[in-house]
């Protein structure tokens, strides 16, 4: 039998850091989550366009904020944190990636060996009762 939410996701979160004056990156890896991904194609007249969708749930877990809380919040604090920005500066790897996450040329060097999708929308379902979750949708 196949169970429901036994994939793993390594999210990373983009921010600017102010003291640096750089790009950084905070990853987290969160379990009991479930990834499917899609493929759409469409025709225009004579083009066609092929699109791969990825739809994620992550079951609901203690530290996510919200997008601006998250920016405000020092960098000692973000590391206690996580948020699904859709800026298209966040993303997700499928797996859990267990690499230094935290600069540019080390999220470049895991894209060429991960799997991996931008963050482009979020749906917020923690108040359903029964399953508390985020829907994320990558491409």
């Amino acid at each position: 039998m196949i169970g429901f939410f036994e994939d793993s996701i390594t999210l990373v979160n983009h921010y600017y850091d102010t003291l640096t004056r750089e790009d950084r990156f905070q990853a987290s890896i969160l379990d009991k989550c479930m990834w499917r991904q899609s493929t759409v194609r469409t025709a225009n007249g004579n083009i066609l366009s092929i699109a791969t969708s990825t739809n994620i749930t992550i079951l609901y877990r203690e530290g996510y904020i919200e997008p601006y809380a998250y920016a405000k919040l020092s960098n000692d604090e973000k590391q206690k944190h996580f948020t699904l920005n859709t800026d298209k500066t966040d993303f997700v790897f499928f797996g859990e990636v267990e690499e230094d996450l935290s600069s540019i040329k080390s999220i470049n060097e895991a894209k060429k060996k991960y799997k991996w999708t931008t963050v482009q929308s979020v749906t917020d379902c923690t108040n359903v009762d029964m399953l508390r979750h985020w829907e994320v949708v990558g491409q």
